[in-house]
């Protein structure tokens, strides 16, 4: 549910003015108004500007296999990296959270923070109102303009997920966090080939290091790389939880059934960047 709290964070996607609750919705001074969904999350995408979501199967496919705690070695290194530069007044966005997985781990390492997931799918956000009691769930466009208020976040993660680097700092207090993660060559080296799965772009690092350096200090990049012993259904849930679930072909089914037991590469580079205090000349 939004609480007080987050609400208080929020802008609207409209006008930019502040928000207030009612019982069914949110309004701003303008006239704005904004349904609460009765699973608990809020709309406030742009309508037709919103980018293809997650379906239905693509979320439950990555809750399921997320909620195995397959990649919880890389929500404890988010952690490290978001916990020590907060306090209890912690608010953390997570950009295309999905289930709000990584986000309702942070939250529960530090008492009191808030959290909000920002995803373009409602069937994400539904997900996500779920996680846990501190977190409140939007559906927005993470590339486009966000609705919250600037300068109003502790902390920014953003986990396999498009993100925007000028919204991201417009949000964030100077001084903030901001951890990315992003995949390497490496990962799921041993499914790409055999089920047809799309490549890695080359060139990723050097695009996202030059999309955040006006606003950004990058302080520190490491790789987690994970081996995963994963049964058929969650290397199905793996193919199925992401980019390729848009991309089916009566081929990668085919292969896909014949999957086995199967370890799996997961490599990832853990980027921290910290959000710059601006100056005018």
């Amino acid at each position: 549910m939004l609480s007080p709290e987050l609400v208080r964070v929020l802008a609207c996607p409209a006008c930019s003015r502040a928000l207030h609750a009612t019982p069914s919705r949110l309004v701003c001074p303008n006239g704005h108004c904004f349904d609460l969904a009765r699973q608990g999350y809020v709309h406030l995408g742009t309508g037709t500007s919103m980018p293809r979501a997650d379906t239905p199967a693509m979320v439950a496919a990555r809750a399921r296999f997320l909620g195995a705690g397959h990649f919880r070695p890389l929500a404890e290194r988010i952690i490290e990296l978001v916990a020590p530069s907060t306090d209890r007044e912690m608010r953390v966005l997570e950009v295309g959270a999905g289930p709000a997985y990584f986000l309702s781990q942070v939250v529960s390492a530090v008492p009191g923070a808030i959290g909000i997931a920002v995803d373009a799918s409602r069937y994400a956000a539904r997900r996500a109102a779920r996680a846990h009691p501190r977190i409140g769930s939007i559906v927005a466009d993470g590339l486009a303009r966000l609705p919250l208020r600037a300068g109003a976040l502790s902390a920014a993660v953003s986990v396999l997920a498009p993100r925007n680097a000028r919204e991201l700092q417009r949000v964030l207090a100077p001084g903030a966090p901001c951890v990315v993660v992003t995949p390497t060559q490496r990962h799921l080296r041993e499914l790409r080939g055999r089920l047809s799965l799309l490549q890695i772009e080359r060139g990723k690092a050097g695009r996202l290091i030059r999309s955040f350096a006006p606003w950004f200090t990058l302080e520190a990049w490491a790789g987690v790389e994970l081996r995963l012993q994963l049964g058929h259904e969650g290397v199905s849930d793996l193919v199925a939880m992401g980019p390729n679930a848009f991309h089916p072909s009566a081929q990668r089914s085919d292969a896909l059934r014949a999957v086995g037991a199967q370890e799996v590469t997961a490599s990832f580079v853990v980027w921290q960047f910290r959000r710059r205090a601006l100056t005018t000349g």
